[in-house]
């Protein structure tokens, strides 16, 4: 699962950082409600057996993933925070020359 806040957030995450071909779910949360979302997921759709790959925000602390972590680790679901260090960049909804992943599992 590919999650990230707004939809242009996951539309560049889609077509510029997660491999071409992946198979994968790829969801806007259009918000910050990141355990909501994953909770959603598993509990109306079933998911099992996932990768979560979070591509955040600047303004989002990892504490709040952490939070995700924690409750996914009975499941053994690994997870993955995307951050783009582009200067004056705060998200990943931008163009790709404007993309400078940093990738790192919680």
């Amino acid at each position: 699962i590919h999650m990230a806040e707004g939809a242009f957030d996951i539309l560049s995450a889609y077509f510029f950082v997660a491999p071409m071909g992946t198979n994968a779910a790829f969801v806007a949360i259009g918000g910050k409600a990141y355990e909501n979302a994953v909770k959603f997921l598993i509990t109306q759709y079933g998911f099992a057996g996932f990768i979560l790959h979070i591509y955040a925000d600047a303004d989002v602390d990892d504490r709040m993933f952490a939070k995700i972590k924690n409750m996914l680790a009975p499941f053994n679901i690994p997870v993955f925070i995307h951050r783009n260090r582009m200067p004056s960049e705060k998200d990943f909804g931008v163009s790709m020359d404007k993309i400078q992943e940093q990738k790192y599992k919680l």
